[in-house]
């Protein structure tokens, strides 16, 4: 799949949030900063393992004058359980800090900058420590072994200037803090028997890090925590993990296998995602749920689904799957010529989970007794060319399959129907979607259709010339894109309900328009991209238009932070090299790079660029 079509949604977004900014800030709800004894710190609330609801304190900011700092247990009777992100930044007074034992989470460079600041004392108790709470401190300055830097019982970061290749962390050590490794060149790792947690992006980035054996005892490791660390061929996990955060070895090219222990229950989206070696997998029958993209884009050839699962997310985009199995106790899932269903807990209907790569399934008849197509289901799949839905199918999320060449559908369905092998509505008056790979240079919408979907030409490598007859009054968002050989449009005037209907088509230069000058404009869309190079040409009735860039810019978004115009890993990494203190981010970047627009750039900033590309 094209991965640019999720600037549709981004540009949508941002062109949104820059109009109406005044009215989305006047409607939300102000943040309530209390105080205490020189302390400002929020009211937040969570939920414990049973979804109880309980609230706690967050420190995020010290306002007052003692250099010896000791943060409080609870507030009005509320425990402190946290220190925010940059709670004491650039403090300059503070010599000492105590942190009491309800704490749980330091947040990332929580004292950075705090340069007299010569003692931490941090409790047993943390989960939880962000990227470089002690940057630019004299502590750090007088604390680091070997480039590496602890407190207590806590690895907090290293030097990537004076790390060696190989890095024994020291006896005693029970976490090892987000980031703390991030980008460093150590190639060999040994980790001690105290060791318990692995935080977020520990060792992120470590491209000439070959193997690592997590030793016994160690129960969490965090989101991204061996994230693209593309030299690692071998990982030894312990039987005592109990989770694997999301993306954890998410590309690690040279990654062949993973052995994850019976006692991790659930397998995380991105798990495995872009780890290309890795062609088998061994799902125990312990797990009770398959996240998202936990195999996309591995080299996987079969899957067994064990009886213990209970909730898979999807099985995205395996270009190699051709076995799936299901045990037969499985109350969820049942497996039939290699096809995965799943039952649905609300009212028993089935839906299909993925249709793996067969050749032997070239064609594919879905069962009458299906209702839905599930999204991932065909994402990836190199084989199939023509697919005919059953008569009770209702619900389709998914029909990326790049050799897909006809769609058919039984002559009962009430939701569906097909002309020519594309995809219409039951009534013939909206077509759902145009097969990519359907070989057609040329193209023209059947008269009796009126609307076109959303996204329903796209990434098509053969269409050339498409023809929309003036019987369509509605474009449904963006209804073309990455059709990448499209050059001529041919179409009426009618009714646009976005900006642009038309994207990243880069060859597409020619639009005509039956319609006068005068109501292409007032249509109000915009057809071109900085993909045309050449630009378009509108041929109207009464003249000719040079479609060209609008005045506002766009084509820096939201989590565009390398501003490449492209959303994607790097974008994540430029965050973590900032706050590594790796490279600087610039004005303009630092703006992008605030994607949960919470104000700040943060480890959760990357985070959800990364979460966002995973369930693409």
């Amino acid at each position: 799949m094209n991965r640019n079509r999720l600037l549709t949604c981004l540009l949508a977004i941002s062109l949104l949030l820059t109009s109406f900014s005044a009215g989305f800030v006047s409607a939300c709800p102000e943040i309530n900063i209390l105080t205490y004894n020189g302390f400002e710190y929020e009211v937040e609330t969570d939920y414990d393992d049973d979804y109880n609801v309980y609230q706690y304190i967050c420190i995020i900011n010290y306002t007052g004058n003692d250099k010896n700092v000791e943060i409080p247990s609870e507030i009005d009777g509320l425990p402190v359980k946290a220190v925010g992100s940059m709670a004491f930044i650039d403090n300059k007074n503070i010599t000492s800090v105590t942190v009491p034992a309800s704490v749980a989470t330091v947040d990332s460079n929580a004292f950075e900058g705090c340069t007299n600041l010569s003692e931490i004392n941090l409790p047993s108790t943390l989960t939880f420590i962000g990227w470089d709470i002690l940057l630019d401190t004299a502590y750090a300055a007088e604390n680091y072994e070997d480039g590496v830097l602890y407190a207590g019982q806590y690895l907090i970061s290293s030097d990537s200037s004076t790390i060696g290749e190989s890095v024994t962390v020291k006896e005693g050590t029970t976490l090892i803090a987000t980031g703390a490794f991030f980008n460093s060149t150590v190639k060999s790792l040994t980790l001690p028997d105290s060791l318990k947690i692995i935080n977020s992006n520990a060792f992120s980035t470590c491209c000439s890090l070959t193997s690592v054996t997590i030793p016994e005892g160690v129960e969490n490791i965090e989101y991204g925590a061996f994230y693209s660390c593309s030299s690692l061929k071998e990982v030894s996990l312990p039987s005592t993990l109990k989770t694997i955060g999301s993306n954890c070895f998410a590309d690690c090219t040279s990654l062949t296998s993973l052995d994850v222990p019976e006692s991790v229950t659930d397998l995380p989206d991105g798990m495995l995602f872009g780890c290309s070696a890795v062609t088998a997998f061994e799902i125990k029958d312990t797990v009770t749920s398959i996240g998202s993209s936990v195999f996309d884009g591995t080299g996987i050839k079969s899957l067994h689904i064990p009886a213990s699962v209970n909730y898979i997310m999807s099985i995205y985009n395996c270009p190699e799957l051709e076995t799936i199995t299901v045990d037969s106790n499985n109350k969820w899932y049942f497996a039939e010529n290699n096809v995965l269903f799943e039952k649905s807990f609300i009212d028993g209907s089935i839906g299909i989970i993925r249709i793996p790569c067969n050749k032997d399934l070239e064609s594919y008849v879905v069962p009458d007794n299906v209702k839905t197509i599930s999204y991932g289901a065909l994402t990836g799949n190199t084989t199939l060319k023509n697919l005919t839905l059953g008569k009770n199918i209702s619900a389709v999320y998914d029909f990326d399959a790049p050799c897909l060449e006809n769609i058919y559908v039984h002559p009962e369905n009430t939701t569906y129907s097909s002309a020519d092998g594309v995809l219409l509505s039951n009534n013939g008056t909206t077509l759902e979607f145009y097969p990519m790979g359907k070989t057609c240079a040329q193209y023209t919408v059947p008269s009796d259709v009126k609307a076109l979907n959303s996204l329903c030409f796209i990434d098509n490598p053969y269409l050339t010339e498409l023809t929309i007859p003036d019987t369509v009054k509605e474009l449904n968002h963006t209804v073309v894109e990455a059709c990448e050989n499209l050059t001529t449009i041919n179409m009426s005037p009618c009714e646009a309900s976005f900006f642009w209907p038309f994207l990243f088509c880069e060859k597409l230069t020619t639009v005509n328009f039956s319609g006068t000058v005068e109501e292409l404009k007032q249509m109000n869309i915009e057809l071109y991209h900085e993909e045309n190079k050449e630009g378009i040409y509108a041929y109207c009735s009464d003249g000719i238009v040079e479609l060209e860039a609008p005045d506002y810019e766009y084509e820096y978004e939201l989590g565009d932070v390398n501003m490449d115009q492209k959303l994607n890993i790097r974008d994540a990494t430029a965050i973590q090299k900032h706050l590594a203190k790796i490279s600087a981010l610039s004005e303009e970047a630092f703006f992008f790079a605030d994607y949960n627009m919470d104000g700040k750039v943060s480890i959760q900033d990357a985070t959800d660029i990364q979460k966002w590309l995973a369930w693409l």
